[in-house]
This record gives C-alpha cells, sequence and structure tokens, in this order.
C-alpha cells in the first residue's frame, strides 16, 4: 500500500524536474535561433567595435599613452583612455559622401552619455583631429560634426571617409553591440 503512494510522488516530482530542466533548454535554444535568424552570434559579440581616442602628437610613452597598431603595419600613438566607444552608440547610419561615390560619413545616434561627449567632440576645435580605431586597431583620423542644425547632440555626424562595405559592417553590428553593453534594456 505505501508502494502505491510513493510511486506517484516519484513520478510527479521526476515530471516537475523534468519540465524545469526543460524549459531552460527551450530558453537556451530559442536563444539560438533568435540568434541565427537576427544574423547575429550573441556569444561572439561584440565585435566591429569603434573608440575615439586623442592622438598624441609628441608620445612619451607615459602611462596615459599606447601606440595601437594601425592597418598599413604601422603605428601610432593614442590616449589610453577613450572619449567614448560602441557603448554609447546605439546606431550607425551610413551617408554617402557628395562626390565621392563609393565612401560614406557615419551618422552615429548616441545614447545619453554619448550625447554629452559628442556635443563636446563637435564644438572642440583643438583637438582635431581623432583617432578612429575598430577593434583597437587604428583606422583613420576623424572630424565630428553635429547632425542636426539645432542645440541637439544626440546624432553626430563622423566626417572620414569609409568604404561601402567597412560602413555597411559597422551601421550592422551597432546596435547588437549597443544591446550587448546594455542587456537589461
Amino acid at each position: 500500500m505505501k508502494k502505491n503512494k510513493i510511486l506517484p510522488l516519484v513520478i510527479s516530482f521526476f515530471c516537475v524536474m523534468l519540465l524545469v530542466s526543460s524549459c531552460e533548454t527551450i530558453d537556451n535554444l530559442s536563444e539560438k535561433i533568435k540568434d541565427t535568424l537576427s544574423g547575429y552570434d550573441s556569444k561572439k559579440l561584440p565585435i566591429w567595435t569603434i573608440s575615439i581616442n586623442e592622438i598624441v602628437k609628441y608620445p612619451r610613452a607615459t602611462a596615459g599613452e599606447k601606440k595601437v597598431p594601425t592597418y598599413s603595419s604601422e603605428k601610432v600613438w593614442v590616449r589610453r583612455h577613450y572619449e567614448f566607444n560602441s557603448k554609447s552608440v546605439e546606431k550607425i547610419t551610413p551617408v554617402e559622401i557628395k562626390g565621392k561615390e563609393g565612401y560614406f560619413k557615419l551618422k552615429v545616434k548616441l545614447d545619453r552619455h554619448g550625447s554629452l561627449i559628442g556635443m563636446r567632440l563637435c564644438n572642440d576645435t583643438s583637438h582635431k583631429p581623432w583617432a578612429m580605431l575598430i577593434d583597437g586597431v587604428y583606422y583613420q583620423s576623424v572630424k565630428f560634426a553635429p547632425a542636426n542644425k539645432d542645440d541637439d547632440y544626440s546624432e553626430i555626424i563622423i566626417e572620414g571617409s569609409f568604404d561601402k562595405a567597412l560602413a555597411k559592417l559597422l551601421a550592422k553590428y551597432s546596435e547588437p553591440n549597443y544591446k550587448h553593453f546594455h542587456p537589461k534594456l
């Protein structure tokens, strides 16, 4: 008689455990499916990140400076601490440069923190040009301009010359990278 009472409890316990473990498996599977459908693998993010660093004209190899590689295998000295990076970039949109077919500037939508830095960069004339690093490698020197005529710096223009393939990659990964850096959003 006691076996008949214990067996349903054991079966119920087993079913609950199976259900709980399958929910986690389903969540993991749905995450993988979502990544596959969107074209991003969240475990491989962040990629194609940008950072804006001040170029050091006269390096002294102090702790606040670092030598970074370039795509042409040279070295450029920059300030170790960046002004802003992909953590503040909500979205990048390529904007074609007039008279230069196939090359783009970048329209960058910034979060609140980034827009404060963007305002300073757009109005600061003493530090031009700035170094743009892509995944820690110097790409080119850039300048900044506000995207709108009013005093709204939530969107700025990174004035550089980016080929079509690079501009598309930076735009494609800007939103997933932002979500990666801000998982609660």
